[in-house]
Parts: structure tokens; C-alpha cells; sequence
């Protein structure tokens, strides 16, 4: 009998894959980017807890830096955001449970490089809060950085990825910091999970990435696990998500005091 979980997620990617052909009907790209957004949104909305809002929008840190725009920035309902406009919205750094970018085809030249410049755009924001890594897939993502998920409904093959990465990275593993936490391409039916590897000097670039395939596992419960995981981290840890507001205006006065009189 198979486990309704892993049957639950398989059938998920085979809707997925679907959906994304159907999608097809539309010419513009701008139009046709959100439609396949909105897929991913909708499947994580249904599927966990309802107190995580799904936003697009721009990461800024306590220094003033931001982020290129981001597809899709996980929140709890409860953190703060500057909304500019109807559909802009701005977060601070610090509040992110986790960003996910989505290409409807990940090649090895221009999608990948755009993809791996925004998560650098990111990753090089200042970060207060304190957080532990999160186990997950026999691995260790860190936490005190955005984690980037790199989501492609299609995409180059894994050798193919594996090398664009080693070129745009020159060999050079310390990079491997500003580089998405986990990388999908559904279609191949494989994800790329970072590991504690790319932290050591000398180490092996292959190694720095654990492939994962749905000939053992569905690529999805990867999502599922990480996601459900980093909630139920922020849930025991609010602290570790909140704004801290007296860093993020640290320049200014320290207005409060008008109120201690």
C-alpha cells in the first residue's frame, strides 16, 4: 500500500507539470511568470498552515540595503511590511521565513545567471536575529541567511546544472554562501540540496550539493519537509523572526523616550 503522503505529492507534481503546459495559452511573458507563481502559491497555500502569507516584493536589511524582486517571500501573518501600492510591498530581512524563485525553464546560461544574482542580491543582507540551522533531507540548511529555493517547472539535465554552477562560481566553495539553498527542475524529476560541505576549504565542489531524484523520493516532500519545518522552527521561536525595530531606526533619536516620561 503506498504512503498517502508520497502518492498525495506525486500526483502534485504530475497537476504541476500539467498545469504549467496549459499555461502555455498565454503569450505574455509578464502575465505568464505570474500564472506560473501563482501555481506554486496556491499549492502551498492548500497543502500548509494558514498563518504564512505568499507575497512578491523587495528584501530590505537594518543598513538600508535591499534585494532585487523576489517571486515569492514566506511571512508569518503576524510580520510587519511596508506596502508602497497595491502589489508592492517591501519586508525586512529579518521577519523572512524563507524566498522562492520560479523559472518556467532553467537553462545553464541566462535564467540560471539571473536566478543566481537575485539570490545573491539576498543573501548579502545583514541579518540580527540569531538562527539555528534546519535539518533536512540528511542535511543542514543555514538559517541566519535567507534560504532561497530555486523552483524550475523545467530545466538542463544535472550534470549540465552541476557545471553552470562550478562556472559561475569559478570552483570557489566559500561563494557557495550566496548560493540557492535548494534547486528544483521538476520536469528532469530531480532537486539540489546544499550541504554543510561548501563550508570547508579545499572541499570537493560535487559534494557541495546533494542530489535528490523521484526515483527514490518525490522531489516535492523536499518542499514540504523544508517548509513545514521552517514553520514549525518560526512557531516555537517567534523571537527569531521579529523586526528589530530600535536596529532598524538606529539613526534617529530614540523616540520612545517621549513615552517613558
Amino acid at each position: 500500500m503506498k504512503k498517502i503522503l508520497l502518492e498525495f505529492l506525486n500526483n502534485s507534481t504530475d497537476l504541476l507539470l500539467l498545469h504549467n503546459e496549459h499555461m502555455k495559452i498565454i503569450k505574455d511573458p509578464g502575465n505568464l511568470g505570474s500564472a506560473r507563481e501563482g501555481l506554486i502559491k496556491n499549492f502551498l497555500s492548500n497543502n500548509l498552515p494558514p498563518a504564512i502569507n505568499y507575497d512578491s516584493g523587495e528584501v530590505f536589511d537594518c543598513e538600508g540595503n535591499r534585494s532585487n524582486q523576489m517571486d515569492i517571500i514566506l511571512t508569518s501573518v503576524l510580520s510587519p511590511r511596508l506596502n508602497m501600492a497595491a502589489g508592492v510591498v517591501l519586508f525586512p530581512v529579518d521577519t523572512i521565513l524563507s524566498v522562492i524563485e520560479v523559472k518556467s525553464k532553467l537553462t545553464s546560461t541566462g535564467s540560471l545567471i539571473k536566478a543566481l544574482k537575485n539570490c545573491e542580491s539576498i543573501k548579502k543582507l545583514e541579518t540580527i536575529n540569531y538562527k539555528v540551522n534546519l535539518r533536512i533531507s540528511n542535511t543542514n540548511l543555514e538559517m541566519n541567511k535567507v534560504p532561497y529555493i530555486l523552483f524550475a517547472y523545467d530545466g538542463c539535465k544535472y550534470p549540465t546544472l552541476l557545471n553552470s554552477l562550478y562556472s559561475h562560481y569559478n570552483g570557489n566553495t566559500s561563494r557557495l554562501v550566496f548560493a540557492p539553498d535548494i534547486i528544483f527542475i521538476l520536469s528532469e524529476g530531480y532537486c539540489l540540496v546544499k550541504t554543510p560541505s561548501y563550508f570547508y576549504k579545499g572541499s570537493v565542489f560535487n559534494s557541495a550539493y546533494k542530489k535528490i531524484s523521484n526515483e527514490k523520493t518525490p522531489i516535492l516532500l523536499v518542499l514540504f519537509e523544508f517548509l513545514t519545518g521552517t514553520i514549525e522552527y518560526w512557531n516555537k521561536n517567534p523571537d527569531c523572526f521579529k523586526m528589530p525595530l530600535d536596529r532598524y531606526t538606529k539613526d534617529l533619536p530614540n523616540l520612545l523616550r517621549y513615552f517613558k516620561k
